[in-house]
């Protein structure tokens, strides 16, 4: 499954940066998203299966870690290129697909690892109505899922705004964003790698508190920022919350599942932030688009004030989870 979706996602990217007509491409881009998620799942379920519990915190951090540098890199080339054109970017598009789909094929050979009895012993012959059942009634994680997916809701509020705001109001230049984004990136990487030396002395639920709290400190710089230097030090600052919560996220869930279920788990809490997360940039776009027609894209400032402090509510809700 790791293998398949990890291939069809890279191949969408390239079929993404083809297409002309805007449905189309909304609809790729949630294909992807679908298939994405997929290899998200499954990788983080190898993770697991594989090793330890003792483990699992500093692989999760060392692979975010990773890939953040790879990320960096592509942040970097991109804002190299100053306003770049859009074939340049139908170009750049291309590269990523084809390089991520030669790099997809590296999974073949993890294959053998599907016929290895791992220390956990997957239940892999339960049905799904079964497994459902089992993960519905595990009281600690029911809460932890939806608390976290009523705060990924009002964080999703804020994700239509972003791309506006940086346009219209802070008018950044592709090359602008690119940097924005290194700032993120080099700063999570950094963090990511601190987290890993650190992660077995953390108190879990505390720490995921901590992390989610500080994601409020972001939209509230674009509310109150008045030129974009301030908005690359907020992403900057946001980098050891990030990497907090990438590491903490999974492993609360590895402590919370039922032995040997982990893929139910993180499948059932994907599901129910990622349709709370859908809807929330839904509420958060309509919303937007009703203030920019009152007023201006400056009025957008008052509605990201508005976010940052339901964000910050439903941060705090996190406290009622259990300890793991």
């Amino acid at each position: 499954m790791l293998l398949v979706s990890s291939f069809t996602a890279s191949l969408l990217w390239i079929f993404i940066s083809l297409v002309q007509n805007p449905l189309t491409l909304t609809a790729l881009v949630t294909l992807r998203a679908v298939f994405v998620g997929i290899a998200g799942l499954s990788f983080t379920t190898l993770i697991g299966v594989v090793f330890s519990s003792s483990e699992r915190g500093k692989v999760l951090s060392n692979v975010n870690a990773v890939s953040q540098l790879m990320a960096l890199i592509t942040f970097i080339i991109t804002a190299s290129l100053i306003n770049p054109t859009t074939n340049t970017l139908k170009i750049l598009f291309i590269f990523s697909g084809i390089l991520s789909s030669v790099a997809s094929v590296f999974w073949v050979r993890m294959l053998p690892l599907d016929k290895c009895n791992f220390r956990d012993g997957s239940s892999t012959n339960l049905g799904l109505m079964k497994a459902m059942k089992i993960v519905v009634r595990n009281k600690s994680f029911m809460k932890f899922s939806s608390i976290y997916s009523a705060h990924m809701m009002t964080m999703a509020f804020a994700w239509p705004l972003f791309p506006l705001m940086q346009r219209y109001v802070f008018k950044m230049s592709v090359s602008e964003i690119a940097i924005l984004n290194i700032c993120g990136t080099a700063s999570l990487m950094v963090f990511q790698f601190i987290v890993t030396r650190y992660i077995h002395r953390l108190d879990v639920k505390k720490m995921i508190v901590v992390s989610r709290i500080g994601f409020t400190a972001y939209t509230l710089s674009y509310a109150v920022s008045s030129n974009t230097n301030h908005i690359y030090i907020a992403n900057a600052a946001l980098g050891p919350f990030s990497a907090l919560s990438n590491v903490l996220i999974p492993l609360y869930v590895f402590r919370a599942s039922t032995y040997g279920m982990y893929a139910s788990y993180l499948a059932t809490l994907n599901f129910m932030q990622g349709t709370a997360s859908a809807l929330g940039s839904i509420i958060g776009g309509t919303i937007a688009d009703k203030f920019i027609t009152y007023s201006d894209f400056n009025s957008l400032r008052l509605l990201m004030l508005l976010i940052s402090v339901f964000r910050g509510l439903t941060a705090v809700l996190l406290i009622k989870i259990d300890e793991k």
